[in-house]
Parts: C-alpha cells; structure tokens; sequence
C-alpha cells in the first residue's frame, strides 16, 4: 500500500525552532539564550513559541507574556516546552532561510564572515540516469555539499523526483559511500522502503525532501549507522532509507520508527537486506 501522511506537520520549516531543537542538547541555555536574542527579535520568539505549541500532537498550554523581557521569557518557554514534552510529539523543525540562522562565531564570540553552516558530514548527491546499457555508467555523481547553504543551492537548481523520467533514482549518500549494495559500506545493510503511488507527485516531493533533511541534519538517535536514501520514480514509486549493518535490530527499529513518526506516515513501512524481498521488519 502506498503511504499517506498520518499529520501535515510532522516536519516544520522554521528557522528560530530548528536552531534551538539542534543545540538545546549540546549547549548551555544561558549561551543559547544570548544568541538567539541578538539574532531574532521579540516577535519572531514570540511567533516560535505559538508555531511550537500548534504544531505539536499533544496539546501545550501556552502562557502569555505581558511584562518587559517578554521575548527572554518565550525563549525559556520554548526551551521548557522541548524538555518536557515527548519527543515524538513534537515535530522536526528544519531551516530554509540560512540568512534567518544565527552567525557562525569563533571561539572568542565574534562573527566570522563569510562561513556557512557546516553539516556533520559531508554528502554526495546521486543521479541514475537510465541511459546506458551498464547500471555503473548510469550511476552518476552530481555534486557533494556540506553545508546547509549548499544543499538549499542544489535543492533549488535541481529537479524534483516527480519531474525524473521512469526508471531514474536520486541518491543522497554520505561521501565515500556509493548508492550500491556491492559497497563496502552496504554490503552488510538493508533500508527502510517507503511506497508511493506515482500519481501522487507533491506527496513523493515532500517526504523526499523531509527524508533528506532528517537524514543530513542528523535528528536521529543512531545517524551513525545511516548510509544515505534514494528514490527511485517507478510504477510505484519508493523512497528507501539505507543502514549499514541489518544485524543491529536496535538501531534499525529505532530509525525505522522516528522515520515513521517525524515523516507522519499512516501505512506501514517494511525493512530488508540489500537484494532480498523477505521484509525484516514491518512497522
């Protein structure tokens, strides 16, 4: 059965709420804090804390600010509403604008020009394109990216999975991984299959798009263990989210189920080795 979507909102687009979801575990509020409040003004803290509490499946009761030192006050709201809620109940927010994230600053706290936002690793961007009678001359390499900037460069310039012709795959693998089984990388892994109905287009586009940014921000408990995803345009279309090792079931069902919760997948998904159909796992 191909998969439709349980809630429209399980991944959101906001600048403030992604930079805060990404660092509130590896930096001190009062740091976090500082930052946000030079880089966003009181409105946009107080928009983040209602986008937060509308966008999450559990209901947050929201307390409103009235006093001066309002926008420091929502900040500590949004921090408390991340700590002590469920995180599967509660979205994964991605940036779009990178002029809206907060500078990249030295160790000294000044503003280093120029310098865009790293990712943890660096990612290559796949094309098979279906033209060639060898399967390895029709896997090509587009571009590798490793900053948020460059991926919304490529994002933009390139085009969807539903404009592909029949038969063509994307690939976002990270670097040094080939989108193939017979890689060192993949050869003791599986992945995760999506379905989809081709007629479906913007459907396939968006749950493209949110896997991408899922799997290059790094959201997931065991990231370590992704290789990349691929989307291959068929009669029935799929999006399949490679791992590395099928044997660590912990890991696996772990991916699996975040997949399904952030991505607000209502039908099931099924997990298998590389070049088997007996499916694992079904979620």
């Amino acid at each position: 059965m191909a998969c439709q979507p349980k809630r429209s909102e399980t991944v959101v687009i906001h600048e403030l709420l992604a930079f805060v979801q990404q660092k509130l575990d590896v930096m001190d509020q009062v740091s976090l804090e500082q930052i946000l409040m030079t880089s966003f003004t009181e409105d946009e803290i107080i928009q983040a804390k209602k986008v937060l509490a509308d966008s999450a499946v559990s209901q947050i009761r929201l307390i409103t600010r009235h006093r001066d030192g309002r926008g420091k006050k929502d900040l500590q709201d949004i921090f408390r509403l991340f700590n002590e809620n469920d995180p599967d109940d509660i979205p994964t927010f991605v940036a779009r604008d990178f002029n809206k994230l907060p500078p990249v600053k030295n160790s000294e706290g000044l503003v280093i020009e120029g310098v865009k936002h790293p990712l943890q690793n660096t990612w290559s961007f796949w094309m098979f394109t279906n033209k060639n009678k060898s399967w390895e001359q029709n896997l090509v390499k587009l571009a590798t990216f490793d900053t948020v900037e460059d991926y919304w460069c490529l994002y933009h310039h390139m085009k969807t999975p539903s404009e592909l012709e029949f038969g063509q795959d994307y690939s976002i693998f990270k670097e040094g991984i080939r989108p193939m089984w017979e890689d060192d990388a993949n050869r003791h892994g599986g992945r995760w299959l999506i379905g989809f109905d081709r007629k479906n287009s913007p459907y396939l586009d968006n749950i493209w798009l949110f896997t991408v940014l899922l799997l290059i921000g790094e959201t997931l408990e065991n990231a370590d263990e992704i290789c990349g995803v691929v989307v291959s345009v068929r009669a029935k279309c799929k999006i399949g989210i490679w791992v590395k090792n099928a044997g660590n079931e912990k890991a696996v069902l772990e991916i699996g189920n975040r997949l399904k919760s952030q991505l607000g997948l209502d039908a099931k998904i099924k997990f298998h080795n590389h070049n088997r159909v007996h499916n694992i796992y079904t979620i």
